[in-house]
């Protein structure tokens, strides 16, 4: 029994669209992993420079 068969479990916002978009290619889970890893090396860069002590004042 599929999503679109149990009405309690069925994703409206998938119900028309083509079984091709709800696949992911291992190329975009490669590059989606890659987007999730550059977010965190720029959260963890600023964490280090406001860390590091710098001395600037947002008024």
């Amino acid at each position: 029994m599929g999503l679109a068969d149990n009405p309690h479990m069925e994703d409206y916002s998938l119900r028309y669209t083509p079984a091709s978009f709800r696949k992911w290619s291992p190329w975009m889970v490669f590059l989606s992993c890659l987007v999730g890893i550059s977010a965190m090396a720029g959260y963890a860069l600023d964490a280090a420079f406001v860390n590091a002590g710098c001395s600037c004042r947002w008024r």
